[in-house]
């Protein structure tokens, strides 16, 4: 006869067992969801913070040059170039752009999705965000894809936000 089998012993191991692993969830949890955020977003923060996500949007090593009011870092690789935008007076990020054959990742990018700001206006082939501090444009089809983000209120003085161009 077999014995009867509670909430204490099952054929896949005791009650307890079980409880040990729940307890320990939120700790595996939390590792998996801290190592997924991107190591960090570029737009509004320092200009070295591109360098970090390098590798992860698949850049070369960046060409840098200035011009009045600003410098920008291009970072080019086979099928994107990304550009950002720095104010030489802070060494914020005011705006970046990118242009090429696949689409970046704009979570790692940016630092976050322009699509779940309120009031995004997306289409099949365009999307646009326009807050009083922000402009984000994105748009192409497939296998060509460019846009830019622009923060208006760290731009340099004298600077238009139409300079930054992908």
């Amino acid at each position: 006869m077999e014995r009867a089998k509670g909430p204490s012993s099952s054929r896949y191991g005791s009650w307890s067992s079980f409880t040990q692993v729940q307890r320990g969830l939120p700790v595996v949890l939390a590792l998996v969801f801290c190592s997924a955020l991107p190591a960090a977003a570029t737009l509004g923060g320092s200009a070295g913070k591109l360098e970090l996500d390098r590798t992860a949007l698949h850049l070369g090593a960046p060409q840098v040059k200035t011009v009045p009011g600003y410098r920008y870092e291009v970072f080019p690789s086979k099928d994107l170039q990304v550009t950002q935008f720095i104010n030489p007076a802070t060494n914020l990020v005011f705006g970046v752009s990118w242009r090429g054959s696949r689409a970046p990742d704009l979570l790692v990018l940016l630092g976050f999705d322009p699509s779940k700001i309120p009031g995004a206006h997306i289409t099949l082939h365009y999307s646009f965000v326009k807050t009083p501090t922000l402009i984000v444009e994105t748009g192409g089809r497939m296998g060509w894809y460019l846009g830019r983000a622009v923060r208006t209120d760290l731009m340099p003085a004298g600077v238009k936000q139409s300079q930054v161009l992908p």
